[in-house]
């Protein structure tokens, strides 16, 4: 298009910038892009409009919101603006900050799936796990969000823990039995490592339990109505001679909601020795 001084329409801002005629009359709306109006009761914008329009879309490119602008081009000196990109660019960092612990969160997610796609429904004998506990003592989004808040790139998983001392033949017998598996504790759980294990030695919100061998399977249950797993799991550890080492950690990791009554994917983690 051909630069002129005065008098370019709706369609000549739109086609130029590559946006729609509903988007620039939005922005004339707010009160961020001015207009007239000439005899023929079409809208026009004059040079400085079209110039200005090129800053309105590097401003939302900053990802600055259409209210903020309007503040900028109203309320705002010079020094006043620079003051508020300042803000702005580190409200950005902080948002960086989040989606990169997001994307770890992810990451710690994709490798739970990982390990279900891999093992499911076989016995594998762990060495070295470090699991990482904590109560929940108010809610459980609470307690999530102090697990998220170490930045460790850790997500937590809901865990029923079953003590040591519960582990008899009878309650492996009844296992499958749905009352008997509510006698466990919720809390949350999340696998870490060593080096960052060692972060938290000292904090008092979370218990660090590292097990030396553990016996892991991953089983897909039918909601309600089979937990063999667990039964096999016990079955192979009496086969093999080893005996409960520490509590029973039954962690769900995903879940298939339909068709109802829907499928849940668990790991099974049984400390041995």
């Amino acid at each position: 298009m051909k630069y002129r001084l005065k008098d370019y329409m709706v369609s000549d801002i739109a086609k130029f910038y590559g946006l729609s005629g509903d988007t620039i009359r939005h922005y004339e709306r707010k009160g961020i892009l001015p207009s007239h109006k000439n005899e023929k009761d079409y809208r026009l914008f004059s040079r400085a409009d079209f110039m200005l329009m090129d800053y309105i879309l590097r401003l939302r490119k900053m990802e600055v919101p259409l209210d903020e602008i309007l503040m900028l081009f109203n309320d705002c000196s010079f020094d006043e603006t620079e003051k508020y990109f300042q803000k702005h660019q580190q409200t950005i960092r902080e948002k960086i900050d989040e989606l990169k612990e997001t994307e770890r969160l992810i990451g710690d997610h994709r490798r739970a799936l990982g390990r279900l796609g891999s093992g499911l429904g076989k016995i594998q004998m762990k060495e070295n796990v470090v699991l990482l506990t904590k109560e929940i003592e108010g809610t459980a989004q609470e307690a999530m969000d102090g697990f998220c808040g170490l930045k460790l790139g850790l997500m937590p998983v809901l865990t029923i823990r079953y003590g040591k001392d519960m582990i008899t033949q009878e309650f492996v017998r009844e296992i499958i039995d749905s009352e008997k598996r509510a006698d466990g504790e919720i809390c949350l759980t999340a696998l870490t490592d060593q080096e960052g294990g060692q972060q938290l030695q000292f904090s008092p919100e979370f218990e660090l339990l590292s097990f030396r061998k553990t016996l892991y399977l991953a089983d897909r249950v039918d909601l309600d109505s089979d937990y063999r797993g667990l039964e096999r799991l016990f079955e192979y550890a009496e086969n093999i001679g080893a005996a409960a080492a520490g509590d029973l950690f039954v962690r769900m990791i995903s879940i298939e909601a339909t068709p109802r009554p829907g499928v849940d994917y668990y790991e099974y983690w049984l400390p041995v020795k």
